[in-house]
């Protein structure tokens, strides 16, 4: 079977025409057509086509919907289209660049591409692309705050009707729960969250506070905000967790301090007396 050339290929599939429309094209390429009156010229192709709207007519605006098969015949173009070059696209950027786009310009996009279903492969290939890529770098920052510096948010001002609430509400309910959550960890924190409240841990508490005197180990502070500490961290230790002996007394900023150096995992009496000490 003979195979057509990718050239004549890329002319079928953008005009729809066959061998021998693409060689009457060739020569109209060579040998111009006669000047036509203006009434018999398409505003955008340039060739015989139907007239121009009268005076005071106006083209149809609207979203247009393109077939399947059309839809095919661009993307398959697409592919076969030559590679723009490095020049062509700087180029392409210095023209747009400082172009305001109207609001009803942008309202006709955001109509366009309403309702356009985006496959589950097709999002899978686009997180692969982006993985570990930095979209914006520290200069690209720098110019796109500038150019919104005193600029109003668009939603500024907008108030969500409650039926819209509701919708948003119920789109994300449930996205990130449990085993979606990247810090999900088997149904832990509620179970924490009751020995946390319950009233054991609140009277362990308390008579931790009371036998230091209400002040922190390493700086004897009181009138500041004091927490008690687990000598032996409270996850891995159950049979400690309300031991007296087990807690010592901390202020807010030395008990942060105490588990950003030492973590919060496998702490052992060593580690208090190396903080308090060291």
């Amino acid at each position: 079977m003979r195979v057509a050339p990718r050239s004549q290929f890329v002319v079928q599939l953008r005009h729809g025409t066959t061998q021998e429309s693409a060689r009457r094209r060739t020569e109209e390429a060579h040998h111009p057509l006669p000047a036509l009156p203006k009434e018999a010229w398409s505003a955008r192709t340039h060739r015989p086509h139907a007239p121009l709207p009268e005076e005071g007519e106006v083209m149809p605006s609207g979203v247009y919907v393109r077939s399947e098969q059309a839809r095919r015949n661009i993307a398959i173009a697409s592919r076969l289209r030559p590679q723009v070059s490095e020049d062509t696209r700087a180029k392409i950027a210095r023209a747009g660049t400082g172009r305001i786009v109207s609001e009803e310009t942008r309202r006709k996009l955001s109509l366009s591409k309403m309702g356009h279903p985006v496959s589950e492969e097709t999002r899978a290939k686009l997180r692969i692309s982006l993985k570990g890529k930095n979209a914006w770098s520290p200069e690209e920052r720098a110019k796109i705050s500038a150019r919104n510096k005193g600029r109003p948010h668009p939603s500024k001002g907008t108030v969500l009707s409650v039926e819209l609430r509701r919708k948003l509400s119920e789109a994300v309910k449930g996205r990130y729960a449990k085993e979606k959550n990247h810090n999900w960890r088997g149904g832990i924190t509620e179970a924490h969250r009751m020995l946390r409240n319950g009233l054991e841990y609140k009277l362990w508490r308390q008579a931790v506070l009371s036998r230091d005197g209400y002040m922190c180990r390493k700086c004897s502070a009181h009138s500041c905000r004091i927490v008690p500490h687990h000598i032996r961290n409270f996850n891995s230790n159950p049979d400690l967790r309300f031991s007296i002996d087990n807690g010592a007394t901390l202020c807010f900023s030395h008990h942060v301090e105490f588990h950003a150096r030492f973590g919060r995992e496998n702490n052992t009496p060593e580690q208090l007396e190396e903080f308090l000490h060291g």
